[in-house]
């Protein structure tokens, strides 16, 4: 996809404005179109404006390089509504796995609960799955040189397994985290487990004290 000078994800134009444009031969696809589609906060234009953009280059979504599928599904998991999410889902094959709830409470900007009420029931995902690493920080080629000396390679081992066990948590642990009460309120409604730790033996009570959340700390004591 080529870039549409003009466009932006702060675009004013709306989506299904765009989507009018692109088949009346006016504007072509682009990424920032996509990134549009991604973010729109109405899901039936997000998905008309892909639908357009895919009219015209019917391979525009299934030829993305695999960085461009990561940013845009990205964008929409963080900003967009759930008809663009699961339309870029089918278009890149993508099975949403239960590392996907703790991810959305981490990036989520606006309408949380309603994302993650779809999640959990359209996709049957885990609510109390505790997202573990695959691998430490340190285990991607060259992200510590080989060459560094044996006391700065601990030191810097010991700081990204830091790293690593505070990644290891619940969605309850990531909404106590970001201080959000709503999300944490409906993660309890839904059975969210108060008693699970996350990979620095915290539970999410001990978390919220550990952090000085005392509103969301009432809400898991009641």
């Amino acid at each position: 996809m080529s870039a549409a000078p003009g466009s932006s994800v702060n675009d004013p134009m709306s989506a299904a404005e765009w989507a009018r444009r692109i088949r009346a031969g006016t504007a072509p696809p682009s990424l920032n179109l996509a990134r549009i589609a991604a973010t729109s906060n109405n899901g039936a234009e997000g998905v008309a404006l892909l639908d357009a953009m895919k009219s015209k280059e019917p391979n525009f979504l299934s030829s993305d390089p695999k960085s461009q599928q990561v940013l845009l599904t990205h964008l929409a998991l963080a900003k967009g509504q759930p008809e663009v999410i699961q339309y870029l889902w089918d278009a890149y094959s993508i099975t949403p796995d239960n590392d996907t709830l703790v991810k959305t409470v981490e990036t989520r900007s606006g309408r949380s609960v309603e994302i993650l009420r779809w999640l959990l029931d359209r996709h049957g995902l885990d609510i109390n799955h505790v997202r573990v690493p695959s691998r430490s920080l340190g285990s991607d080629s060259g992200s510590i040189p080989t060459t560094t000396d044996p006391r700065d390679r601990a030191e810097l081992e010991h700081a990204q397994s830091i790293v690593v066990k505070a990644r290891q948590r619940t969605s309850l642990h990531a909404a106590v985290s970001r201080g959000d009460a709503e999300v944490v309120q409906f993660l309890l409604q839904r059975g969210a487990d108060v008693g699970i730790k996350d990979g620095n033996g915290l539970t999410a009570s001990s978390l919220a004290e550990a952090e000085g959340r005392d509103g969301i700390l009432q809400l898991l004591r009641a």
